[in-house]
C-alpha cells in the first residue's frame, strides 16, 4: 500500500483497500495492537481479543459469554500462544466444539477458522488494523476491511481525479463507483456503461457519438455517453474488454477533454470525470501488450480494490440481515447451520452470490434462513465435514507441545496458587472437571504443590 494521504492532498497517488479484519461493537477503542487475534461473532457481532486464555460458553463469568441454552457453561477456551498460533481446547462440553466444521478436543490453529459452540459462530483472525464498529448503513456495508476504502472516498471523492476500482465480479464495484459520484458533488448525471456488452462496431459510437449519415443506419445524430454525463461521472465498467483502437481514442479523450462524435470534424470540450473498473489484473494486461499502458496510467488516478467475500466472511453478520432486509422487508432468524455452511463457502461470485443464495432461501421459508433452503454447493460443504467426523468423540490431530504447554501451564499454576484446585482452574480458564482429567493425565498431585505442615515442636531436639 502507498503512503497514506494527507486530507488537503489532491496529487495522484494509489490506495488499496487493505486485507480483511473483522466486526467490532464491544471491543475498548484502546489497548488492540495490530495482528492481535480477535474472536469475532457472527451471530452477534460482538469481538473479543484473544489475550491468555479466554472461555467461550453460558456461564456469565466467561470472557465471551453466550446467550446460547444450547452452549455449555463453560464450552471452550482459547488461548494465543507466543508463536501467534491459537489453540483451542473443548471444555468437555455436551455438544462439542467445531473448527471449520469439524469436531475437535484440542487443536492449534495459525490462519482465519470458523468456530462453533452450541448456537454460535465464531470466526478467529488477526486484526491488521484497529478494529472499529460494524455498519449496515447502505450501501458499504461491513466492518474493519472497508475502513481503508471509506477514508480514501472521503478524501478522493470531492476531488476531479480518475478512479480505478479492482475487485472480483460481484464485490461491488459499480456500488463504490456511486458513491465516488456522490461524494464529488458534481451536478451531471452518473452515467455506467459495461464495455463488454457493447457490441464491437458500435463501442466507439456508444462512447462518443455520432452525425448523421456517418455511416450505415445513421439516420440521426447521437450524442454519446461522454456526452449525456457532461458534468458528472462516466462509469466505464469492465473497461479491461475495450479493444486496443477504442482504447487508443479513448486516451485521447482523456488527454485533450473534447470528443469527436464518429462522422463530426468538430471537437466539443466536455467536463466528465472518469471512473472505471475491471475484474482483470490491467497491469499485467499492460505488460503483455493487452492494455495500453499509457491509458492505464490516465484511469488510475486511485486504485482501489475491494477485498472478495471469502476475506471478509465476519461481515456476514451483518451482510445478511441487511441483504435479507433489503429484498423482503424483515429481518430474517438464521439457523446456525445454514450460518456456519455460509461462513465455510468460498463465495466465488461474492456479494452478488450471498445475495441470489438468501433470495432462493426465501422461497422455502420468509423467515427462517435455514441450511435445506440454501443452494446445495454452499450446504455441500459443511455436510462433507461433518461426515468425516467418525464418531461424536472424534478429534482433530493434535501436536505434542501443545499438550506438554498444558501441562506446563498447569504446573505453573498449582505451585503460584499452592495446589489449590479451585483457584488453579479459575486463573487458567479451565472447567474443574477438566483440569482433574489433566492432572490425572500428567500424574500431577496438587496436595505436593501445598504448603508443608510445620512439625510439632519437640523439646529434646532442642537440647
Amino acid at each position: 500500500m502507498s503512503r497514506r494521504p494527507s486530507p488537503g492532498d489532491t496529487s495522484e497517488r494509489h490506495v488499496s483497500s487493505g486485507d480483511t479484519t473483522s466486526i467490532q461493537r464491544e471491543l475498548p477503542a484502546t489497548g488492540v495492537r495490530p495482528g492481535a487475534p480477535v474472536c469475532v461473532s457472527l451471530t452477534d457481532g460482538r469481538v473479543r481479543v484473544i489475550d491468555g486464555a479466554v472461555r467461550i460458553g453460558r456461564d456469565e463469568t466467561c470472557e465471551l459469554a453466550l446467550l446460547d441454552r444450547s452452549a455449555s457453561r463453560t464450552h471452550a477456551l482459547l488461548e494465543a500462544r507466543t508463536s501467534g498460533a491459537i489453540a483451542i481446547t473443548d471444555q468437555h462440553s455436551r455438544n462439542g466444539t467445531f473448527v471449520d466444521g469439524r469436531r475437535v478436543a484440542v487443536t492449534e490453529v495459525t490462519g482465519p477458522v470458523i468456530v462453533r459452540a452450541g448456537e454460535s459462530v465464531f470466526r478467529i483472525v488477526h486484526m491488521v488494523d484497529e478494529p472499529v464498529s460494524a455498519t449496515i448503513t447502505p450501501p458499504l456495508v461491513g466492518g474493519t476491511s472497508l475502513v481503508p476504502l471509506r477514508r480514501t472516498l472521503g478524501l478522493v471523492g470531492p476531488t476531479n481525479l480518475p478512479v480505478l476500482v479492482l475487485g472480483e465480479t460481484g464485490t461491488g464495484k459499480e456500488v463504490v463507483a456511486h458513491e465516488v459520484h456522490a461524494a464529488s458533488q458534481r451536478t451531471g448525471a452518473f452515467v455506467a456503461v459495461n464495455c463488454a456488452a457493447l457490441p464491437a462496431h458500435l463501442i466507439e459510437s456508444e462512447l462518443f457519438g455520432h452525425a448523421r449519415g456517418a455511416f450505415t443506419g445513421a439516420a440521426g445524430t447521437r450524442r454519446g455517453l461522454f456526452a449525456e454525463a457532461e458534468g458528472g461521472t462516466l462509469f466505464l465498467d469492465e473497461v479491461g474488454e475495450l479493444p486496443l483502437d477504442v482504447q487508443a481514442k479513448l486516451l485521447r479523450v482523456l488527454e485533450t477533454k473534447a470528443v469527436r462524435q464518429v462522422g463530426s470534424d468538430r471537437e466539443v470540450t466536455l467536463d466528465v470525470r472518469i471512473v472505471s473498473a475491471t475484474n482483470r489484473d490491467l497491469h499485467a494486461g499492460a505488460a503483455r501488450g493487452e492494455f495500453r499502458p499509457d491509458l492505464l496510467a490516465r484511469l488510475a488516478g486511485v486504485e482501489l480494490m475491494l477485498p472478495p467475500l471469502r476475506e471478509r466472511v465476519e461481515d456476514l453478520g451483518v451482510l445478511v440481515p441487511y441483504l435479507w432486509r433489503r429484498a423482503h422487508g424483515t429481518t430474517p432468524q438464521i439457523d446456525a447451520d445454514a450460518l456456519e455452511a455460509m461462513a465455510l463457502y468460498d463465495w466465488p461470485l461474492n456479494i452478488r452470490e450471498l445475495d441470489h443464495a438468501l433470495r432462493a432461501a426465501a422461497i422455502a421459508n420468509p423467515r427462517v434462513i435455514e441450511l435445506d433452503a440454501l443452494p446445495a454447493r454452499i450446504a455441500a460443504g459443511l455436510r462433507t465435514r461433518r461426515a468425516e467426523v467418525a464418531a461424536p468423540a472424534a478429534v482433530s490431530p493434535v501436536r505434542a507441545e501443545t499438550l506438554y504447554d498444558q501441562r506446563d501451564t498447569i504446573e505453573r499454576a498449582l505451585r503460584e496458587h499452592r495446589g489449590n484446585v479451585q483457584q488453579v482452574a479459575r486463573s487458567i480458564g479451565m472447567a474443574r472437571g477438566h483440569l482433574y482429567r489433566a492432572l490425572r493425565r500428567w500424574n500431577l498431585d496438587p496436595a505436593v504443590f501445598r504448603a508443608p505442615t510445620e512439625p510439632p515442636h519437640d523439646p529434646e531436639a532442642s537440647r
